[in-house]
């Protein structure tokens, strides 16, 4: 080569050794931070998602999530498990009945007589819409963990 320019980046050593402290392989904090956080965001959000009606000529359903049983239902229910951290964070319910909520489906029942029928109940759910509302403020929590992390 007949003319060679250097260029050099002051304090990129520096810069190099702070992404590697964010590295989640080395350094699992502001990420199990950040996933704490943003899942009591959608846990908050959940409890308060307006549920998607459609029954057709039925009663109509709720619009949100009720309370009525003392926070034993589905409301008072929704939980955290930390378990799969630092690389997920699970949020839900161990109420049965959660599933048929969130997706709808068709089920065989027997009567208190004992005769067998098939009930079907609409999808109404409140986990995805939760999550989904809660997606712009995930985003800024990740953010700021990431840069508290950069400046230590």
């Amino acid at each position: 080569m007949g003319v060679v320019m250097e260029i050099r980046v002051q304090g990129m050593d520096e810069w190099l050794l702070k992404l590697d402290g964010i590295n989640p392989q080395k350094n699992p904090r502001p990420i199990i931070n950040a996933l704490d956080k943003g899942a009591a965001v959608v846990q908050e959000n959940v409890a308060s998602e307006q549920i998607v009606g459609g029954r057709g000529k039925a009663p109509p359903l709720p619009t949100r999530l009720t309370n009525r049983h003392g926070g034993s239902g589905l409301v008072g229910s929704i939980r955290v498990n930390r378990a799969p951290l630092p690389r997920a964070i699970e949020i839900g319910t161990d109420k049965g009945y959660g599933i048929v909520h969130e997706l709808g489906g068709t089920f065989n029942k027997r009567s208190s007589k004992g005769k067998s029928f098939t009930a079907t109940y609409p999808a109404r759910p409140f986990l995805r819409p939760g999550l989904k509302a809660s997606e712009p403020r995930i985003l800024r929590i990740f953010a700021a963990e990431i840069a508290r992390e950069i400046a230590r």
